[in-house]
């Protein structure tokens, strides 16, 4: 097996729900394997709480407060992360 196969440092991974929870413990688990994560869910002040304590551990972390259930709004902000490049546009 290619020993590259599970290295996902330097990766981007969007996480949603990762302001606290499950979500938030996955989050720590792909930054503490290399990823850049980009933290998501609803409540903003939850996503910078959560950002904060990650980027004190100092792990690479964003925070991107939308609604997953928006095609549209999805779209804009994977744009703005620029994470566009590996998210194919969908045709309307």
């Amino acid at each position: 097996m290619n020993d590259n196969f599970y290295n996902i440092q330097g990766k981007v991974a969007l996480i949603t729900g990762s302001g606290r929870g499950l979500g938030y413990t996955f989050a720590e688990g792909l930054a503490e394997a290399g990823c850049k994560v980009v933290l998501n869910g609803r409540n903003k002040e939850t996503l910078e709480e959560a950002q904060k304590t990650l980027s004190n551990k100092g792990f690479e972390v964003f925070a991107n407060a939308f609604d997953i259930t928006d095609s549209k709004e999805v779209y804009k902000n994977i744009k703005e992360i620029q994470l566009l490049p590996i998210l194919p546009p969908k045709e309307a």
